[in-house]
């Protein structure tokens, strides 16, 4: 094991990823022996993002809100979460805030060169019809020789709010 450390102090330590997560070096050992190391880009491993904006909405009314990622992955990726919701009638007289009802949640991407698509799923969560809906899911890119990347959205999180507006809260990591 003394060689492979040896070899990775000398060769790994200042090495550049190139956005990759990881890098696998070839170690040889002795004649016909070479030993394949694994050396992961931490930084790279977690990329995460918290985000929130508004809209301008009416009641008994069909929207799609969209959030688009471009080049999360590596480069070339477009990653696309949409929310399709209804807005009900207000919550009471005179009020502006709307019960919500999310109707469908996709994802879709596109895979930067040297990955493919893999599985992805949405969720919404139990308060559908509430002011405040929350939904979620994750697409995974996969690769054969490096690592697989999921992009997760931990919460994408729809409220309702006085003055006929939807706020958007939403989170995601990849890794």
């Amino acid at each position: 094991m003394k060689v492979v450390f040896d070899y990775l102090n000398e060769y790994a330590n200042d090495v550049d990823f190139n956005g990759q997560s990881h890098l696998i070096f070839e170690i040889p050992i002795e004649e016909n022996i070479v030993v394949y190391a694994k050396i992961s880009n931490q930084e790279a491993l977690k990329a995460r993002a918290i985000g929130s904006s508004s809209y301008s909405v009416s009641a008994n009314t069909t929207y799609n809100y969209t959030l688009t990622l471009n080049n999360i992955v590596g480069t070339g990726d477009t990653t696309v979460y949409t929310v399709n919701y209804t807005t009900g009638d207000p919550v009471s007289s005179g009020k502006d805030a709307y019960r919500l009802t999310v109707n469908k949640v996709s994802i879709k991407g596109t895979a930067p060169s040297g990955y493919s698509l893999g599985n992805n799923d949405t969720c919404i969560g139990n308060t559908n019809g509430n002011l405040i809906v929350d939904t979620g899911g994750y697409i995974k890119y996969t690769r054969v020789l490096w690592a697989d990347k999921t992009v997760n959205f931990n919460k994408v999180s729809l409220g309702s709010v006085v003055g006929s507006k939807v706020v958007v809260d939403y989170s995601y990591d990849v890794n």
